[in-house]
């Protein structure tokens, strides 16, 4: 009498074909192999690496990080800062400035006074606001006079630095093809580190020419 029944050996068969072979466990973090089992090592590996990224609502140092890497990565800011203004628009909505180039030519200002209107940032940390620059859809000039100013409220407002008169045409971008750049900076020495920064209009107007598809903050 035989000790495995046909079926019982045809099932036998197929565990022992399909079992995994200590030889077939992968050590690395190389291989493409999408049928074999990466080892508890490599596992380990892979979280001690993720447990160094923390979350930029909690870390100061990573949320400036983020920030800044919105240039390069594109990655989408909303949430992490909000944006005001009370420059005049034509069409589209600021928030989407924060966004990526999904959102290409659907925000413009329209030409009128900045005189004691804004542009305003509002950080989740203190942080120190070292220029905002403008991704246009074509070349352009801007020519106003502006003031920095910082809170830490969001109530009361002090100027950071002098008026700045900017009057600068738009240069071809190296990073985006086929757009241009019009770049602002605070000039003013380094104090101390505020959560509401604002653009605040102190002369000229804006210009409705170009569609503006995306912002990048620079901060420290």
């Amino acid at each position: 009498m035989p000790i495995l029944t046909t079926t019982e050996k045809a099932g036998y068969d197929t565990v022992v074909t399909d079992a995994v072979r200590k030889s077939d466990v992968i050590n690395n973090l190389t291989s493409t192999d999408i049928e074999k089992p990466l080892s508890a090592n490599m596992g380990k590996t892979l979280n001690d690496s993720l447990s160094g990224f923390r979350d930029p609502l909690n870390s100061e140092v990573d949320y400036k990080r983020v920030i800044n890497s919105k240039r390069w990565s594109l990655i989408n800011l909303s949430g992490l800062i909000s944006i005001e203004n009370t420059f005049g628009v034509t069409q589209g909505y600021i928030e989407q400035l924060l966004r990526t180039m999904e959102n290409a030519k659907e925000f413009y200002f329209d030409n009128s006074s900045i005189v004691n209107k804004y542009f305003r940032f509002n950080y989740m940390h203190d942080i120190w606001m070292k220029s905002v620059t403008l991704l246009l859809d074509r070349t352009a000039t801007l020519s106003v006079g502006i003031k920095w100013q910082a809170s830490s409220d969001g109530t009361t407002w002090i100027d950071i630095g002098n008026t700045i008169t900017v009057s600068i045409p738009a240069n071809e971008s190296l990073n985006f093809v086929g757009q241009y750049e019009i770049k602002i900076s605070n000039i003013a020495t380094k104090t101390q580190n505020y959560k509401y920064w604002r653009i605040f209009g102190e002369s000229g107007n804006t210009t409705s020419s170009p569609y503006v598809n995306l912002i990048f903050p620079e901060i420290e």
